[in-house]
């Protein structure tokens, strides 16, 4: 199972993501700083992948697509 966090540097945001992947999901959240992606991901067990997103920056969809299929596929490695 897959869930999108938007806003995941967000105070509220880490005990939701902790509880859903604890109950076995690969969680994608988005946050607004390099710093945020490393303190998110050290947070979780290895099923929390973090990204920075400008929702203004067109070119990073691609890469953020391509991140999706690579962290969908760490569960059935």
């Amino acid at each position: 199972m897959l869930s999108v966090v938007l806003g995941g540097d967000n105070p509220v945001a880490l005990p939701l993501i902790l509880a859903l992947e604890k109950k076995g999901f690969i969680i994608i959240a988005s946050v607004a700083t390099p710093e945020a992606v490393d303190e998110l991901e050290r947070a979780g067990r290895g099923y929390v992948k973090a990204l920075v997103l400008d929702p203004f920056e067109v070119r990073q969809l691609h890469t953020q697509k391509l991140t999706t299929l690579v962290t969908v596929s760490l569960r059935h490695t």
